[in-house]
């Protein structure tokens, strides 16, 4: 059984109507962030961002020169989102995604499919199908709204092989976001 590194960071940032900041983890040369987080008016909420795990793969290589062609490595996401309510009440959902998302590629084909041609490569909580349509994630325990969220991010990498050495990339950082209401 392949025993794999995972990684719980906790990410987020506050979104302002007229731009937004990004908040950032590093780790093992790996950089996640979490860019927004929407909430719809029935309570569901949604969350995306971005990977980077270019120089982590460099790393494992020995040098970007020695990188070889056409490398793409993927990683999977799953989060935890709490928002808590007055005294008393806790909202939360989570989401374990079954969608892998580019973290490192020089790949052209992916590149173009993806539709970036460097990183940072986007993520966000999407159905398989159709390709990109949003998931909204609702909660057992409530309704989520606009405020505060802190969101925790579980990120596994398939393994990168590199001769006998295997490689996960990871990243392990924490903040708060603040929802954005989304009609």
């Amino acid at each position: 059984m392949a025993v794999s590194a995972t990684l719980l960071a906790t990410i987020a940032t506050t979104v302002l109507p007229l731009g937004s900041a990004s908040a950032e983890g590093y780790e093992h040369s790996f950089d996640a962030t979490v860019d927004t987080v929407l909430v719809n008016r029935y309570g569901g909420i949604t969350i995306s961002g971005t990977l980077d795990c270019t120089a982590a793969v460099a790393d494992a290589y020995g040098g970007a020169e020695n990188i070889q062609a056409n490398t793409t490595v993927f990683v999977s996401k799953s989060w935890v989102a709490t928002q808590y309510v007055g005294r008393g009440k806790v909202v939360t959902a989570s989401y374990d995604s079954g969608i892998a998302s580019v973290c490192y590629t020089n790949d052209p084909a992916i590149m173009s499919w993806e539709g970036y041609s460097e990183a940072p490569w986007p993520w966000s909580t999407q159905y398989a199908y159709p390709v990109g349509g949003t998931q909204w994630v609702y909660s057992s325990t409530g309704k989520f709204s606009a405020g505060p969220v802190h969101v925790e991010l579980t990120i596994e990498s398939d393994p990168l092989t590199i001769g006998a050495d295997t490689h996960y990339f990871y990243d392990f950082s924490g903040w708060n976001v603040r929802a954005t209401k989304v009609r």
